[in-house]
């Protein structure tokens, strides 16, 4: 569910959504969730946000806009699990 929440989050605010893994083998054979880096990542939603990333590497100036939509999309997963398990872990 917490991965849902982020897909639906990026997909409503029309950010393209480049893939989702549920479980920490298939995110250490994926290069967008860290690979085998060492990261610790265990599951993950990627999306590819144009805009964000310019500003980021500051060749845009952040908005306030692209932070708004990110934050949306990082609470969407903790949102989804609040409401499906009466509380959230993040």
């Amino acid at each position: 569910k917490h991965e849902a929440g982020h897909f639906l989050c990026a997909y409503v605010l029309g950010c393209p959504v480049e893939g989702v893994v549920l479980s920490t083998w298939a995110a250490l054979n994926d290069g967008r969730f860290g690979g085998r880096s060492g990261s610790a990542v265990s599951a993950g939603t990627s999306y590819y946000d144009l805009d964000l990333s310019e500003q980021i590497a500051g060749t845009k100036p952040l908005t306030r806009e692209s932070i708004d939509r990110y934050s949306i999309i990082v609470m969407g997963g903790i949102a989804a699990e609040a409401v499906e398990y009466g509380r959230a872990d993040g």
